[in-house]
């Protein structure tokens, strides 16, 4: 028998199902942990009423659903309550307060909302628990105010998170009386005015985190007197002024987040006192001025980042930067900062991004920044560099982002391609066809998929982590043409010509380059939706490869003169597609009498005309693209069934468009 069973713990045995409620019929537990599991339904809502002696309750991350049994308020022993990271709704049951004995409370990560009249009276309750150390209730859907009672929560409170809620209105004054605080998390709420001037109360406070609300007027330069502090996160506010002295003498400081603020003036020198920095935020301000030489030499414990960016700062970019040798990270694009690179950079090692794009410096790129060996980005677009970029270390790694555009007078010299462009081999010259290489369908397939993976580094593949406005970047071709794919020794394919590359945000249709023309590429290579207006995107990229495809098996231009009116390279090969093919391939591409040995051309026909899809929405990724062709390039090697690849191009391409048909003639062939 179970019955003088005092504790039971079944935590992470992935048990499921639901609490069974015999389990309430134990009266003697003083423990019950069923934490991390699957168990769902509700909580027996007779628990407190059954179970009067437990102490410790822990049925956090599980599925369970429902509301917080109030029968709870019964267990006057009850010590600790852990219920967060579930499905659980309703509002908290003002009996906990009857909970004398608590310690902990748990209850984030769930659905709890506020009362019906939008209060958070449940707070009010708990001031009778004198004993409270750690409330955490962030991440439910609770509304309304704070209310003042906050402050007559327990005297031994030191952790207190009420983040990722919808609470409004200002933070109560009165949350400065609760002293023995190490703790204080109010982010990602509505939370409005000033922060309390009497914060510096909260004298062992060690984390204090109000991102991501609407707080206003300027930062308490008190906050400077609060010795233990190590994290001060107010980002994402509506604070303005200007950043205080006083601020900067906390020198226990480890994290500052002051970005996407309305701060104004200049980088206080009395930051060189926080010496313990490991990671400084200060971006998307209006911050004036230069960069103190003395603040960038203190940074010696910087071990992740440094972000200045989008500011006002002008001057030099100090010397001393060489000092943060321990840093991952430095921002200090969207400046107007000038004078050249400081060889110096190169000594910070430990770089893996490096972002100096959008200022005015001038002169060549240092080539001590080639010894970077951590280095995964580097930008340095839309500055006024010159000179040629080195040839050794990082510059020709293939696995190192670096952005170069914006730049006129920068000079890149490429890797002799011997075998010329694409277009030299499609189109030869009848003068001059010396080196010209006739090519078979293995040729075209292995040039397609050379190109399909170029552009699928510059569209997924490459490790950039650059952020605009909190959203990644990804690169943008926007001329991919046969003059534009270059054949070395091998006959390898290499994309080249970045010269009106576009940067956008992913999943979205911006663009981001401050180069501006009419048509984004070049005409017959251009998408249908650039020639309305249409901004920049990746499946552009993936129209233009497919026209390549396609003029790679017609050996036809898309701006031959025979494409006139409505016709177009695309809407040709499409009517031909799949019986009347013969009449318009290459004939050396053509295997025997019938189209019906020839399915692996067929599927390379059938990749590009998917790819050229009048509407952006229905191209495939450049990422089903490489699939479906290395699919077919292993299949062609191999020597499989032309028959079966069909098939499994369909299986591969399908989930990007399941009902799209190409016309041919009288029929229609289903991909």
């Amino acid at each position: 028998m179970l019955t003088n069973v005092v504790e039971f713990e079944f935590f992470e045995n992935n048990l499921s199902d639901t609490i069974p409620s015999s389990l309430t019929n134990l009266s003697k537990f003083n423990r019950l942990d069923l934490s991390i599991n699957q168990i769902r339904g509700n909580i027996p809502w007779e628990i407190g009423t059954r179970l009067p002696n437990l102490e410790y309750l822990s049925l956090w991350r599980n599925q369970l659903s429902g509301n917080i049994p109030s029968s709870l308020g019964n267990c006057s022993r009850l010590e600790v309550l852990l219920l967060n990271t579930n499905q659980l709704g309703g509002t908290v049951p003002i009996e906990l307060g009857k909970l004398n004995f608590l310690t902990n409370l748990y209850l984030h990560t769930n659905q709890l909302v506020s009362d019906s009249s939008k209060s958070l009276g449940f707070l009010t309750a708990l001031t009778n628990s004198s004993r409270l150390q750690e409330i955490y209730i962030g991440n439910n859907r609770f509304t309304g105010k704070l209310p003042p009672s906050i402050g007559q929560l327990s005297s031994n409170l030191n952790k207190l998170s009420l983040s990722g809620n919808m609470v409004s209105g200002n933070i109560p004054e009165q949350i400065v009386n609760l002293t023995n605080l190490t703790f204080l998390d109010l982010a990602n709420n509505i939370f409005s005015g000033n922060i309390p001037c009497g914060i510096k109360r909260l004298h062992l406070l060690e984390v204090l985190y109000l991102p991501r609300n609407n707080l206003e007027g300027t930062i308490p330069s008190e906050i400077g007197q609060m010795q233990h502090l190590g994290l001060l996160s107010l980002h994402h506010n509506q604070l303005s002024g200007k950043i205080a002295d006083s601020l900067c003498h906390s020198q226990q400081l480890r994290r500052l987040f002051l970005h996407h603020n309305k701060l104004s003036g200049e980088i206080p020198v009395s930051l060189e006192g926080c010496q313990k920095l490991e990671l400084l935020d200060l971006s998307y301000k209006k911050l004036g001025g230069t960069i103190p030489g003395e603040v960038i030499a203190s940074l010696k414990n910087l071990a992740f980042y440094l972000n200045l960016s989008w500011n006002s700062l002008e001057g030099s970019l100090p010397r001393e930067m060489s000092k943060i040798v321990m840093a991952q990270a430095i921002d200090i694009s969207g400046n107007q900062l000038s004078g050249v690179i400081p060889k110096s950079l190169g000594d910070c090692t430990a770089l893996e991004r490096l972002n100096l794009s959008h200022n005015t410096f001038v002169g060549p790129i240092p080539n001590s920044l080639s010894k970077l060996k951590n280095l995964q980005e580097m930008d340095l677009s839309f500055n006024n560099l010159s000179g040629k970029i080195a040839e050794v270390g990082l510059f020709p790694n293939r696995t190192v982002v670096i952005l170069f555009m914006g730049n006129p007078g920068l000079c890149l010299v490429l890797e002799f391609a011997c075998n010329g462009s694409l277009e030299r081999h499609l189109h030869p010259d009848r003068d001059d066809d010396e080196g010209f290489c006739k090519f078979g369908l293995s040729e075209c397939l292995s040039i397609a998929v050379d190109v399909a993976h170029g552009l699928e580094y510059l569209h997924h593949d490459c490790p950039l982590q650059i952020v605009h406005h909190d959203c990644p970047l990804q690169i943008v071709h926007c001329d991919l043409r046969p003059s534009n794919v270059l054949l070395d020794a091998n006959m390898t394919a290499l994309v080249n010509d970045f010269g009106i590359s576009r940067l956008t945000t992913k999943n979205s249709m911006d663009s981001l380059s401050t180069t501006t023309f009419a048509l984004k590429g070049s005409i017959g290579y251009i998408a249908p939706e650039y020639g309305l207006g249409g901004n920049a995107s990746i499946k552009g990229d993936v129209y233009s490869c497919g026209i390549l495809i396609l003029e790679m098996v017609t050996r036809k231009r898309p701006s031959d003169d025979m494409f006139v009116g409505d016709m177009t390279l695309q809407k040709w090969v499409s009517s031909a597609f799949p019986n009347r093919l013969a009449e318009i391939v290459d004939s050396g591409l053509i295997v025997g009498e019938n189209m019906e040995d020839n399915n692996y051309l067929i599927s390379l026909i059938h990749v590009g005309l998917l790819c050229s899809s009048e509407s952006p929405r229905e191209r495939p990724s450049i990422r089903d693209v490489c699939n479906a062709l290395e699919s077919l390039k292993t299949s062609l090697v191999g020597g499989a069934a032309g028959s079966n690849f069909t098939a499994t191009i369909s299986e591969l391409l399908e989930n990007t468009n399941p009902t799209r048909t190409l016309a041919s003639d009288s029929q229609s062939s289903s991909f």
